[in-house]
Parts: structure tokens; C-alpha cells; sequence
């Protein structure tokens, strides 16, 4: 069963979801620039070579973004973040821990594949 990438998918999904309410249009539905990042973000993910054990993707040693894509999440990540707090808390807190302790594991696994 794939619930980490289902929950990433569910977390960019509402990331780019707020972003795009506040930023770009007040509908429910997301505009074209917005959708089509959406797509490529879930694309990525169904693509990621480490599969549910994937480490999160700011510390992830391969990069499976294009520079112009990741440069996007980041602006939307870095907007949404931290109003996820308010609208969607346990699944901001949930994201947060997993992020954290995805941190600590690839840390770890670099020292013993660096060392």
C-alpha cells in the first residue's frame, strides 16, 4: 500500500491548492499554470525512486524536479506552508514530523554511505 506518496500527494495538492486561491483565482478549481504543476508534482512522485521510503525532497540527494519546477514548489511551498498551519493542522503537523524525521534518517544514511 502506498500511503506516503498518497499523503505527499494529498499535502502538494493542498499546498498548491491555497496558492493558488490566494494568489491566482478565488474558485475552487485551480488555474491552468496551477493544475499543470499539480500534474508534474504527482507525476514526480509516482516516479520517485525510493517509493515509500523516500526521504523528503529538499534532502533527497537525486533531484527528480526540473530546476524551473522545483523553484515553483518552493515559492508555493514557502506561501502555503505556513497557512496549512491554520487551515489543515494535523495534516501541517503530520507533514512536519515526517519531514523531520525523513531528515534525520537521510543524514544518517549519507554519514554511513559518505564514511
Amino acid at each position: 500500500m502506498k500511503k506516503h506518496i498518497t499523503f505527499e500527494k494529498q499535502v502538494i495538492a493542498t499546498m498548491i491548492s491555497i496558492y493558488c486561491r490566494k494568489q491566482h483565482c478565488k474558485s475552487k478549481n485551480l488555474c491552468k499554470d496551477c493544475y499543470q504543476l499539480y500534474r508534474y508534482s504527482t507525476k514526480r512522485l509516482n516516479r520517485c525512486p525510493f517509493g515509500e521510503s523516500k526521504p523528503a525532497c529538499q534532502y533527497c540527494k537525486v533531484h527528480c524536479y526540473e530546476k524551473a519546477m522545483r523553484q515553483r514548489v518552493r515559492d508555493v511551498m514557502a506561501f502555503a506552508g505556513p497557512r496549512m498551519l491554520y487551515q489543515h493542522p494535523i495534516m501541517s503537523l503530520k507533514h512536519l514530523c515526517q519531514s523531520k524525521f525523513t531528515k534525520a534518517w537521510s543524514l544518517k544514511e549519507y554519514r554511513q554511505n559518505d564514511g
